[in-house]
């Protein structure tokens, strides 16, 4: 038996095995990789579609917190510019409302249009400041609700 040959085959052997071996190994790292750079990407687009969702939810509070404090500015003066504020800021912030407080906001609208501007006790300003005043109440409910779920 010649052992020099046979040694010679047996290192071809193990040189096939170990590049078979070599080659399963780089297929399952590439896989791995893969894997890592998709969960990568999913984590980026469930980032950014948080990152988007809490903007939009501090545009809103930020929309109604200036709401808020237009018409009860308003309230404290019953000025002309304070009204004309006052129903400027009402406009902005009802596209970023549900049907419920649009329907306030709508109220506090229709009850500072209706206000004369002549004096502080004729019953539309008393009127309107009541509607100021509970539409205060049921706004700072939503924003209570909307901190607490941060």
């Amino acid at each position: 038996m010649d052992w020099q040959l046979l040694a010679q085959y047996l290192s071809y052997l193990v040189a096939i095995v170990s590049a078979f071996f070599s080659y399963l190994s780089n297929k399952n790292a590439n896989r791995t990789t893969k894997e890592i750079e998709i969960l990568k990407e999913d984590f980026a687009r469930e980032n950014e579609k948080r990152k988007n969702k809490q903007q939009f939810k501090n545009k809103n509070q930020t929309l109604i917190l200036d709401f808020l404090s237009s018409i009860n500015s308003y309230t404290a003066s019953h000025s002309l510019e304070n009204k004309r504020i006052a129903l400027s800021s009402c406009a902005k912030v009802m596209p970023y409302l549900n049907d419920d407080q649009v329907l306030i906001v709508n109220e506090v609208m229709e009850s500072i249009q209706q206000t004369s501007t002549s004096g502080w006790n004729d019953a539309t300003t008393e009127h309107a400041d009541k509607v100021v005043f509970s539409a205060n109440q049921k706004f700072l409910k939503t924003l209570n609700t909307m901190f607490q779920e941060d």
